[in-house]
């Protein structure tokens, strides 16, 4: 069981497939689960291998890059975008 195939998991559950799946990580358990998601972020401050899969890169997680992705998918719905 990877965190990639509990993601898939739950997105089917919710009829999604990984276009519509925005995952973030910073480490190499994260990788699988990276090249699943639509959407993928590195931490800036990531290991070298999720920096190089992820489609983006957010601000380290001391300055809170993940709440900042959270935010912008957010508002990305409110507005009726989809990530």
């Amino acid at each position: 069981m990877t965190k990639a195939t509990t993601l898939a998991r739950v997105a089917a559950g919710e009829g999604h497939g990984p276009l519509h799946v925005v995952a973030a990580g910073d480490g190499p358990n994260d990788l699988p689960m990276l090249a699943w998601a639509g959407t993928s972020y590195a931490m800036a401050n990531g290991h070298p291998e999720v920096l190089d899969i992820a489609t983006h890169v957010l601000p380290s997680n001391d300055d809170e890059g993940v709440a900042d992705l959270i935010d912008a998918v957010l508002d990305d719905q409110a507005r009726g975008f989809s990530a």
